[in-house]
């Protein structure tokens, strides 16, 4: 799972302090959030301009993927695929994995508009 979101382009270490940064994107592939995330403390930092409409997410690699499942956190998602892959209850990826700094509220209302 670490290895696909750092081909995607959405995990990757900071230099500096070795964070892990975590990307969101829109539609066009353009990185539009990213938030940091300590690996050696308790550090967390959302990037300055970062627009939290776009959170980080595992996309599926069907086009018309009926599931979607909110998680907390990238941590949380990315945890959550790897247990249904090592399950063997998906393949990579049929399902999509998105977490969105989002309530619930609004999620379900974005999706009814889709």
């Amino acid at each position: 799972m670490i290895e696909n979101c750092i081909r995607a382009g959405t995990l990757y270490e900071s230099k500096e302090h070795h964070n892990c940064v975590f990307v969101g994107k829109d539609e066009n592939n353009k990185a539009r959030f990213a938030s940091l995330r300590g690996t050696a403390s308790h550090f967390k930092l959302d990037i300055s301009g970062s627009d939290k409409r776009y959170g980080f997410h595992i996309p599926a690699e069907i086009k018309d993927c009926s599931l979607l499942e909110v998680f907390e956190s990238p941590i949380d998602a990315m945890s959550g695929a790897s247990i249904k892959l090592f399950l063997g209850e998906i393949k990579m990826m049929q399902e999509r994995y998105e977490l969105l700094w989002k309530s619930a509220r609004k999620i379900l209302s974005e999706l009814s508009k889709i």
